[in-house]
């Protein structure tokens, strides 16, 4: 995305943008490429993006972990009560 705005001249390749934006996104910030303070906006929301997926991603895996969980359990007790 940041290759292909204009006006964005701190990416002369599409590695560098990559590069950028997988930074940006886990939140690291190295700051060995900054952007234009035009265009930080973006990388702050691509930052917050990269904090509440990681977030959800979290929270999606302890329900289906206890979703598991409990299935198991259900199938254990229904198996010894047989």
């Amino acid at each position: 995305m940041y290759y292909l705005l204009p006006g964005i001249t701190e990416f002369q390749t599409i590695e560098k943008a990559i590069y950028f934006s997988l930074v940006t996104f886990i939140t690291m910030g190295y700051g060995d490429i900054i952007i234009n303070s035009s265009n930080r906006i973006l990388a702050g929301f691509e930052a917050m993006n990269g904090v509440l997926l990681l977030g959800w991603t979290t929270a999606m895996m302890f329900s289906m972990l206890q979703f598991t969980l409990k299935e198991i359990k259900n199938n254990e007790v229904n198996s010894s009560s047989k």
